[in-house]
């Protein structure tokens, strides 16, 4: 008997959700056959819900232990929050906060403590089980389930300023408003060089301090909706999108959406779907896909200044030694000229 038709079997005309509270699309997964391979931890919360063994759940059924369960470790993993490494090469890692999909009660993990916002188990392509906090893209069907973080070195790039005579006025790591500009990717000496380092890090901190002062009027219901859109439009992934406030007041533009079929249509977003964000409530699939990238980028600056003041230390120490080093070499002829004396 399959495992599924054995625990609708037992459950009788007890709901589903009575015997898995916290997920019940799961139970229906499993009694329809679409998981075929529960984890022992989600039968031991069933059975123990239906007042029986685990032993006498899986008696007599198809049911066995998957090859990842008995080997591998389950991971829920957050949308949002990274853990940013950086290597002493310069070499930026980055990986999604990752905890264990269950408690030792057999619990599952579901929210992400951080924001609230639900933890990823499964690609939502094809469903095959999150292996890996550090892969970017599915094993089973090559979808990206981890936000992009190619805006991390786009940071990174150094801009010079020209005047009108063609001659370089002054670097910075902010793109510029005027048209006479050429951009370098800065060179990865930040975790050798104490002033690249400084450079890079007020970079971050600004672009944070930003990101920072957007969250703030997300959650604060004083602020007008002309000064939401202010900030929004600052973000520079609005620009397509008609707005409309509560008040009825109007926001236009022309540009339109084009979708991957080539359908074109205006996009109008209520700017009340920013107001007091509650994770896993939102009204509009497109303000979820960008809070979601909002937050990860929050993140990332964090965790990208985070590293760059250890690497900073580890800089300054390095300088003093090499400086004591140098000292003590010059000392030496010092020393044996007064020995010879």
């Amino acid at each position: 008997m399959k495992i599924g038709e054995k625990i609708k079997k037992l459950r009788g005309k007890t709901k589903q959700s009575a015997i898995y509270p916290t997920n019940q699309s799961m139970v229906s997964q499993i009694e329809k056959g679409i998981n075929k391979h529960p984890t022992e931890q989600t039968l031991r919360i069933m059975a123990k819900n239906l007042d029986v063994s685990f032993e006498e759940l899986i008696k007599d059924t198809d049911w066995e232990q998957s090859p990842h369960s008995q080997t591998g470790e389950k991971f829920a993993i957050s949308h949002t929050e990274c853990v940013i490494t950086i290597e002493d090469s310069g070499i930026i890692k980055t990986k999604m906060k990752a905890y264990d999909r269950y408690n030792k009660s057999g619990e599952e993990n579901q929210y992400d403590p951080d924001t609230g916002y639900k933890l990823l188990t499964e690609c939502k392509n094809c469903k095959r089980e999150i292996e890996s906090p550090i892969h970017a893209h599915c094993f089973g069907c090559g979808t990206r389930v981890f936000p992009d973080v190619g805006w991390i070195y786009y940071e990174l790039q150094r801009v010079k300023y020209y005047d009108e005579a063609h001659e370089e006025i002054y670097q910075d790591f902010m793109m510029p408003f005027g048209p006479s500009f050429i951009s370098e990717y800065l060179e990865i000496d930040f975790t050798i060089d104490s002033a690249a380092n400084k450079n890079v890090r007020n970079s971050f901190i600004s672009v944070l301090s930003q990101k920072l002062q957007l969250d703030s009027v997300l959650n604060n219901p004083s602020f007008s909706y002309s000064q939401l859109l202010g900030e929004l439009k600052k973000d520079g992934r609005w620009n397509e999108y008609s707005f409309v406030g509560a008040d009825g007041e109007g926001y236009y533009h022309d540009r339109q959406i084009v979708d991957e079929k080539g359908k074109t249509s205006q996009g109008i977003i209520n700017l009340e779907s920013f107001r007091n964000i509650k994770p896993n409530r939102f009204d509009n699939e497109t303000v979820e896909k960008w809070w979601i990238n909002f937050k990860f980028e929050i993140s990332c600056c964090r965790g990208m200044i985070d590293e760059l003041l250890r690497h900073q230390q580890k800089i300054i120490e390095l300088e003093k030694e090499k400086e004591k080093s140098n000292d003590e070499k010059l000392s030496e002829p010092k020393q044996k000229k007064e020995k010879n004396s």
